[in-house]
C-alpha cells in the first residue's frame, strides 16, 4: 500500500491511512510505502518503507527504479498479493514492482490528477477505484479510461467518531478553542489553497461585514509545510486581516472545531468527494458546499449548494443560515444520513472486495 503523507490534514491522507488500518484489523498484512511522515499514525503497518521519489514519473517507469529502489526492493521482498496505491502518481512505484514480479495493482482515485491517455501509464492496473461518479467520468473523458475498469466507492467515516454535538460537547469545544458561548461560528476545515476556494470564502465573509464580537469564521488548516505557491496563497489571505476570521493551524483533531461550530462551509473550486462535509454532517451541522465535481453527489439534499467562485452567492447563503434556529431533529437526520450513505464499514467491504478480486491469490476461503 502506498500513501503520499503519513498523517497530515488532507482528506486523502486521512482516508488512505484509515483504510490501511481497517484492512489490517481484518487480518491482512499491510506493508506501507510513504513519501513523508507528519504524524505517527501508521501503527497498523507490518512494515514501513520511506521513499522520496513518489513523484509520478510514469512515462518512464524504469527510470524511476533508481530513486524508488528501497520501496521496490521492499515490495519484492514482501511478495504482496496486490499493490494498492492511493494516488495515480504513485504508479511510479507500483509499475516497476509489477514489471519485476507481475503483482497486480489497484489504483484508488481520490481526485483527477490531470493525466491523459493513461493506457501505457497504467499497465498492470487490474482495477481503479473512484470516490465519486463525477471523478470516474472525468477520468473516462480526459484520461481515456475504460469505464468497465472503474469501481465507484464513496469514502466513508466512522460516525461514532463524529457524533451529533450536544450542549455539553459544544460548551467544552468552545472552551478549548477560546470561543465565547454566544458567538455564531462558521467552520472551514481543510487545506488553505486555491482549489479549495478559501479566497472566495474570505471575500464572502468580508462582504457580510458581521460584528466580529459575535460572528467568527474559523479556518482550520494553516500550515507552512505546503508547496511554495500554496503557502504564498495562504499567507496572502491571512495578511488581508479581514475582521472576524480566526486562522487555526492544521490539527489531527478535526472534531473539536466542528463541535464548536454552527455551520460548516466547503467553498471548493474542485472537489472529488468532500470528506470534511461528510464529517460535518455527521456531527449534525448544517452545511454549505459548492456545485462542483463530486460535491453535489456527496451532499445530495442534505445541504445548500452554491456556485463556485461566487462570493456573492456564498455570502447570501451564510446570511440566510444566520436567521435559522438550531434544529435537533434535523441534526439527528443528518447524522443518520451519513451513517447510511457513508459508513466506513461499507467502504471497507467494497475496497476489500476489489482487492480480493484483483489479487494474485484471490479471496481466502
Amino acid at each position: 500500500m502506498s500513501v503520499d503523507r503519513v498523517g497530515g490534514m488532507g482528506g486523502v491522507e486521512r482516508m488512505s491511512i484509515e483504510m490501511g488500518r481497517r484492512l489490517s484489523a481484518r487480518g491482512h498484512r499491510v506493508d506501507l510505502v510513504y513519501r513523508e511522515a507528519v504524524w505517527p499514525v501508521a501503527e497498523f503497518a507490518a512494515s514501513m518503507t520511506h521513499s522520496n521519489d513518489l513523484d509520478g514519473r510514469l512515462e518512464h517507469p524504469l527510470r524511476a527504479v533508481r530513486g524508488m529502489a528501497p520501496a521496490v526492493l521492499a515490495g519484492v521482498r514482501h511478495a504482496p498479493d496486490v499493490v494498492y496505491v492511493n494516488r495515480f502518481e504513485d504508479l511510479s512505484f507500483a509499475l516497476p514492482l509489477h514489471m519485476l514480479t507481475g503483482v497486480p495493482i489497484v489504483c484508488h482515485w481520490h481526485y483527477f490528477s490531470g493525466h491523459t491517455r493513461i493506457e501505457l501509464k497504467s499497465r498492470g492496473v487490474k482495477a481503479f477505484i473512484s470516490v465519486s461518479q463525477a471523478t470516474a467520468d472525468e477520468w473516462v473523458a480526459k484520461g481515456n479510461v475504460d469505464p468497465r475498469r472503474i469501481e465507484v466507492i464513496p469514502n466513508g467515516i466512522n460516525t461514532r467518531d463524529f457524533p451529533v454535538t450536544d450542549g455539553p460537547a459544544r460548551t467544552t469545544a468552545r472552551e478549548r478553542l477560546g470561543i465565547r458561548p454566544d458567538a455564531f461560528i462558521v467552520n472551514y476545515c481543510g487545506r488553505v489553497s486555491t482549489e479549495k476556494g478559501v479566497d472566495v470564502l474570505v471575500d464572502a465573509w468580508e462582504r457580510l461585514a458581521l460584528p466580529p464580537e459575535t460572528h467568527r469564521l474559523m479556518i482550520v488548516g494553516v500550515s507552512q509545510e505546503w508547496d511554495e505557491a500554496t503557502t504564498a496563497y495562504q499567507n496572502a489571505l491571512i495578511a488581508r486581516n479581514v475582521p472576524g476570521i480566526d486562522w487555526l493551524p492544521t490539527r489531527a483533531d478535526v472534531l473539536t472545531p466542528l463541535q464548536a461550530a454552527d455551520l460548516a462551509v466547503l467553498p471548493s473550486r474542485h472537489e472529488s468527494f468532500g470528506l470534511a462535509i461528510v464529517e460535518a454532517l455527521s456531527t449534525g451541522l448544517p452545511v454549505i458546499a459548492t456545485r462542483t465535481d463530486g460535491l453535489p453527489e456527496t451532499v445530495r439534499d442534505q445541504g445548500v449548494l452554491v456556485e463556485p467562485d461566487s462570493p456573492e452567492e456564498l455570502a447570501a447563503a451564510i446570511k440566510r443560515q444566520l436567521t435559522m434556529d438550531a434544529n435537533a431533529e434535523a441534526a439527528r437526520h443528518r447524522h443518520l444520513f451519513v451513517n447510511q450513505a457513508y459508513s466506513i464499514e461499507r467502504m471497507t467491504d467494497a475496497v476489500e472486495d476489489v482487492l480480493y478480486r484483483s489479487a494474485r491469490r484471490g479471496r481466502k476461503r
